[in-house]
């Protein structure tokens, strides 16, 4: 997901300079991400069954893969607009569900080890623009675009076989309650 997500900021600089990317594409393209990011998250909140789902984890591992791929596939702004944005969404999608698994299988362990899911993050965003400082003065942004799809699928690999939370067991009582109860959330945010 660290690789997936954030190699575009390293790549970047190479799309502006070999591919013509202007600084506003660039930033439509950065957004369209952000956007995906958020609906992603968004969809693991509503939609708790989306967390626990192991098709939907590898599905995402599968989607971040094919988007980075694809991205040297075409020199169509819109294009990299959908495969970033369907990037975003798969990326928040693999970290709620390694989260969500991380936490609930580390529950009676020592309050530290949680961090290895953030830790992951960060390791995928430094693996990233290692791969394409390394990249970036013997090749282009092509090369990078496919180096960083590699890279993903390798570090897919470690987490195909995560196992998400399994789906809590309640009370028949329980059951009639409403989904998630995200509008107290939000509206702290509204009326503050």
């Amino acid at each position: 997901m660290g690789v997936g997500r954030f190699v575009y900021t390293a790549i970047l600089p190479l799309m502006h300079a070999q591919a013509g990317l202007s600084a506003a594409a660039g930033a439509n393209v950065a957004t369209a991400n952000y956007v995906g990011y958020l609906v992603g998250a968004l969809a693991g909140i509503l939609a708790p069954a989306l967390v626990r789902s192991r098709a939907v984890l590898r599905g995402s591992l599968l989607a971040l893969v094919v988007t980075l791929a694809a991205m040297p596939l075409g020199e169509s702004v819109a294009g990299w607009l959908v495969l970033r944005l369907v990037a975003g969404v798969a990326s928040a999608l693999v970290f709620v569900v390694a989260v969500s698994s991380l936490l609930h299988h580390l529950r009676d362990r020592p309050p530290h080890l949680p961090g290895w899911a953030f830790g992951g993050v960060g390791g995928g965003i430094a693996l990233s623009g290692l791969l394409v400082l390394a990249l970036r003065s013997v090749t282009d942004w092509r090369a990078a675009w496919w180096a960083s799809a590699a890279l993903t699928a390798v570090l897919a690999c470690a987490a195909w076989n995560l196992r998400p939370e399994s789906a809590p067991e309640t009370p028949a009582a329980a059951v009639a309650e409403p989904g998630p109860r995200t509008h107290r959330w939000f509206g702290a945010l509204f009326v503050s």
